[in-house]
């Protein structure tokens, strides 16, 4: 019953990320608002972590599974992409670059207020 309890809340968030993208019309994945909903319901203690652990660790050792149907669809649209594929990987190293940047800076940011507020 706990599993269930835990996939309901996980569910609940992934749900009211999807009424979001239908209301608000951005070009943001409904998952990404689901965490986000995650995300404040777990800083708020609305939701305790040890409500959503078990789940959240299954999910996370089998993500490769939830990973094969979009590696499948890549496949299919390969010829497609055939003729940009250098670009393709420009931009794929580019944006990675920029991710870690932009997490590194932030990581430090959240050190430093950290350390401030001790």
């Amino acid at each position: 019953m706990k599993i269930l309890k835990e996939f309901g809340i996980i569910f609940l968030c992934l749900f009211l990320g999807s009424l979001t993208k239908d209301l608000i019309n951005f070009p943001i994945p409904e998952t990404v608002y689901g965490m986000f909903y995650l995300f404040v319901a777990l800083i708020t203690k609305i939701v305790k972590v040890k409500d959503v652990e078990k789940v959240s660790n299954s999910l996370l050792e089998n993500l490769s599974f939830l990973l094969i149907p979009p590696s499948v669809a890549f496949i299919n649209v390969y010829p497609i992409l055939k003729k940009d594929l250098g670009k393709f990987f420009i931009l794929i190293g580019i944006s990675t670059i920029i991710t870690m940047v932009v997490t590194a800076y932030v990581v430090k940011f959240l050190q430093r207020m950290v350390k401030s507020n001790e």
